[in-house]
């Protein structure tokens, strides 16, 4: 597989979650380092057209959407529709039978996507007969191109004022888990201590051990993350499970199965995984102007803290909280890709990624990360993504406040998803050479830098899944048989459910739903463990996030 961050390769921030972007001075710009590299490189890759091609001169047939339209209008200039999913029923519509090219044009404006926009080989979604389905910014290539954003994000609004004069904000934000915030435009961070632990720390199996009596005032400390940054450009968060301890010392527990894979990772040199770098996502942690807090204490009636900066009303002030982890998907399987459709002069925007709010943690290097169980590394997915698709054009669009990778392109696999644990196909991960030097074909995942993509044409289907790249100086590194390893999240048929109890061996793997697994995301399922979340035991749990 390869999957392209248009964004920089550089490790993520301390705040906010995997991915902030950090730039080191008198280095070119890598927004326009890969753009191009995913231009070049796809180009010469990509397939040549199928099919009979249009007859020159045939105009493409239009529809229009806007957001002042209505979804009962028949989709013409003067009455558009209102909504992505009502022109995507009208382009399937029309698909069987394309005599031209086939264009749906986007008035300027935001689109708030209430579900990911799933275009599927076998749903009538392609293109026919060399005519192309196409979906562009009102007046794409002109000097009247409107602006449009597709937005996987919800503006929070009922904000109350605080108790206290300087105090933080809140609004009810229902079942909402999300772990970016977007205020006017801006990424704003998580509160955060603002640095390490206090006193001296000492590493242990289950954690760390401080001579502080701090930490045990930290509340709600089943939500606080640690984050690292680690040299090499790595980042990982790892949770706390609980805060305990009496005369003199403090204990800190740590989430399993992430601590495990921490310390097997980082610690293979032989020196102890140190300190965290920043410690996150405690109310005691909100006083720094332009933070916040997500309380999930109470299940289903989350409650959004928000610490403004002078002079900012968040009753006035644009709040938009990411909640899709997909925004556009494209799928096919081996004899039925997504073929011949175009997006072109679109912003995406407002996407997040919840993977490492799981008991696994982010435990990774560059864009890869673990899961246990999983003998490969899995790829930080994208916000858009393309899995089994032939022909599939990305022109001029801007990837902006994502949380994962901006575009995916991967192949579909010729065989059911999983049998990691079985199959001979699957060489073991996680060596101190892979953790070092993590495979070419992973960038850094897109979070808050824009990024402009130039014309991609590409054959998804014959690029192979990556795995972690094995040493090209261990000739006995099973170089020929990575790339025929697989996993769910690559897998484009309907994703199989977790069969496995909570009391199963951890060492039987199974393919679990998007939805229903521990650790698989909206974006993508993985091969995961037949390990359980954990169980909520108190007010607030990670589990629920």
């Amino acid at each position: 597989m390869v999957t392209h961050a248009l964004s920089r390769p550089w490790p993520s921030g301390r705040r906010g979650g995997a991915g902030a972007a950090h730039r080191r001075p008198g280095r070119p710009g890598p927004a326009a380092v890969v753009a191009a590299a995913l231009a070049v490189g796809l180009l010469a890759g990509a397939a040549p057209p199928t099919g009979p091609r249009p007859a020159s001169g045939t105009a493409p047939e239009q529809l229009y959407v806007a957001p002042w339209g209505r979804d009962s209008w028949p989709g013409t200039k003067a009455r558009p529709f209102a909504t992505l999913p009502r022109a995507q029923r009208a382009v399937r519509a029309r698909t069987p039978h394309l005599a031209s090219d086939l264009v749906v044009n986007l008035r300027g404006g935001t689109y708030r996507l209430r579900d990911t926009l799933r275009l599927s080989g076998t749903a009538g979604d392609s293109g026919r007969d060399g005519h192309r389905v196409t979906y562009q910014a009102y007046g794409y290539g002109t000097a009247r191109q409107e602006r449009v954003t597709l937005s996987g994000g919800r503006r929070v609004l009922g904000w109350r004022a605080p108790r206290r004069p300087g105090g933080a904000w809140r609004a009810d934000v229902g079942d909402l888990t999300t772990r970016q915030l977007y205020v006017d435009g801006r990424r704003v961070p998580r509160a955060a201590l603002g640095g390490g632990l206090p006193g001296r720390v000492r590493t242990t199996a289950t954690g760390y051990v401080t001579d502080s009596p701090a930490p045990r005032g930290w509340r709600n400390p089943r939500d606080i993350e640690f984050a690292y940054t680690l040299p090499f450009w790595v980042d990982a968060r790892c949770g706390v499970a609980d805060i305990t301890g009496a005369r003199g010392h403090t204990v800190i527990t740590m989430d399993q199965p992430c601590w495990r894979l921490a310390r097997a990772l980082y610690e293979d040199d032989g020196e102890p995984l140190t300190g965290p770098t920043d410690v996150l996502a405690s109310p005691s942690f909100l006083r720094r102007p332009g933070s916040w807090y997500l309380d999930r204490s109470r299940p289903g009636h989350h409650v959004l803290h928000y610490l403004p900066r002078p002079g900012q009303d968040p009753r006035r002030t644009e709040v938009v909280a990411p909640v899709l982890e997909t925004l556009v998907s494209g799928t096919g399987r081996p004899g039925a890709p997504l073929r011949d459709v175009t997006l072109r002069g679109l912003t995406f925007a407002h996407a997040t990624w919840r993977a490492p709010d799981e008991p696994a943690g982010f435990v990774s290097a560059w864009a890869l990360y673990k899961r246990p169980g999983v003998r490969t590394w899995l790829t930080v997915p994208g916000n858009v993504a393309f899995r089994g698709a032939d022909g599939v054009r990305v022109e001029g669009n801007r990837f902006t406040h994502l949380g994962a990778q901006a575009l995916e392109l991967s192949r579909a696999p010729p065989a059911p998803p999983c049998g990691t644990t079985s199959s001979p196909t699957c060489p073991a991960a996680g060596s101190s050479w892979a953790a070092r030097h993590p495979t070419p074909a992973a960038s850094a995942a897109a979070t808050g830098s824009p990024t402009t993509t130039s014309t991609t044409s590409a054959r998804s289907t014959g690029v192979p899944r990556a795995s972690a790249a094995p040493p090209p100086t261990a000739p006995s590194s099973p170089t020929t048989r990575s790339t025929t390893c697989r996993t769910a999240a690559s897998w484009p048929g309907p994703t199989p459910t977790c069969r496995a109890s909570p009391a199963a061996p951890a060492s039987s793997a199974t393919a679990c739903s998007a939805r229903t697994a521990s650790w698989a995301t909206a974006a993508a399922s993985t091969c995961a463990a037949s390990r359980a979340p954990r169980t909520p035991t108190g007010p607030s749990s990670r589990a629920t996030r």
